[in-house]
């Protein structure tokens, strides 16, 4: 049986966000460091940032947690720890915490500058086969619900394909394999393809 996450305001403990931040924004970046590429990976580090996709360069309220290591909360793919063996340096960094208190964190996190100011989240990920699926899962995985409802997930590499916009060549690509850093980047990325897309239909 799933747990119902409480509301933020019934949280007694865990951080605080100011919801100025984020400037009544509803579209929200994810992205994820893991060492598996399945649904059930398990997850290194959460970065995620609010952001307006209309707007280009209008980033707000940011998010992220670095995971403690432990097996039991998901897959590990032998050729993706050797590939993070190889990258030692960008393994992520800052305090660990353990996974459903960091993924509390992070549903409190978005109904604060969501739901609390009457917005629905729009969930983003870099393809729809990775970062939201795997949060998904590690919420289920935890007896918890997800802090976002069905349709209300977007794919950049969809945006990307509609707007002729390549993200190798075109985008910003800084802080690659840090999670935070790659979501910001990431929403700077759909802001331009929008702005690409709005540009070509005039």
């Amino acid at each position: 049986m799933r747990v119902r996450l409480p509301r933020f305001r019934d949280l007694h403990q865990g951080p605080t966000y100011d919801v100025a931040q984020s400037s009544r924004m509803n579209d929200l970046m994810i992205d994820l460091e893991t060492l598996a590429t399945t649904p059930d990976a398990l997850i290194l580090s959460i970065g995620a940032v609010f952001f307006d996709r209309h707007i280009p360069g209008k980033l707000g309220a940011e998010f992220y947690r670095r995971i403690q290591f432990d097996q039991r909360h998901g897959r590990v793919c032998g050729n993706t720890l050797s590939w993070w063996m190889e990258k030692r340096s960008a393994w992520p960094d800052g305090e660990a915490q353990h996974l459903a208190p960091a993924l509390v964190d992070f549903a409190s996190f978005i109904i604060l500058q969501t739901e609390d100011v009457g917005l629905r989240p729009v969930i983003w990920g870099h393809g729809a086969d990775f970062d939201p699926p795997i949060l998904h899962s590690a919420y289920l995985a935890c007896g918890m619900d997800r802090p976002w409802g069905k349709g209300q997930v977007r794919d950049t590499r969809t945006l990307f394909d509609l707007a002729g916009y390549r993200w190798s060549t075109e985008g910003p690509r800084d802080g690659v394999h840090h999670a935070l850093e790659d979501a910001k980047a990431a929403a700077r990325a759909v802001q331009e393809a929008m702005q690409k897309l709005r540009s070509e239909r005039r």
